[in-house]
């Protein structure tokens, strides 16, 4: 049996149940399907009862899709394909007002917490098509208000030597 960690993405293999049994949380927006992506965020635990795993699922803007608890025998972690992830970047916010663009694909929150000191919080890591739908979310769709332009996050993905782009 795999052993799961928190914040681990797991894809769903099975589902054992009918799936009214997945809105537990009364959040879901659809119910989970076997294919589906998430991240362990915590785990069931009851004397003489196998474990459970709360598993939630996002669309790129961070909205709950899903929020569901299942056995370990519906999931399995979840491998990227590696030449996909290479395409993908981090937004991390800082504290001094300053948002990074880092294309560092295989870092995970908790390191870039580590390399920067005034670290907020990181989003990602996207595609530079999804960090577009966020700013154009976030920020209306004219990319003149936005941190970066589309066109700088094109250029910032397009330079294979960059790896850090900042607002200031």
């Amino acid at each position: 049996m795999t052993a799961f960690k928190q914040y681990q993405l797991v894809r769903v293999k099975c589902l054992l149940q009918p799936q009214s049994h997945y809105n537990g949380w009364c959040v879901n927006v659809r119910p989970p399907s076997i294919g589906d992506i998430g991240t362990i965020v915590d785990f069931l635990h009851a004397n003489g009862l196998p474990d459970r795993f709360i598993v939630e699922c996002c669309q790129a803007d961070g909205k709950t899709v899903w929020l569901a608890d299942f056995d370990a025998t519906e999931l399995e972690p979840y491998i990227e394909d590696q030449s996909v992830k290479k395409n993908r970047a981090h937004l991390v916010f800082l504290r001094s007002d300053r948002l990074l663009l880092v294309k560092r694909p295989e870092a995970d929150w908790r390191q870039l917490q580590d390399d920067y000191s005034d670290f907020v919080t990181s989003l990602g890591p996207w595609t530079a098509d999804e960090i577009a739908s966020y700013f154009a979310l976030d920020y209306t769709e004219d990319d003149t208000l936005w941190p970066f332009s589309k066109q700088k996050i094109d250029e910032f993905f397009a330079m294979a030597d960059s790896v850090e782009l900042s607002t200031e």
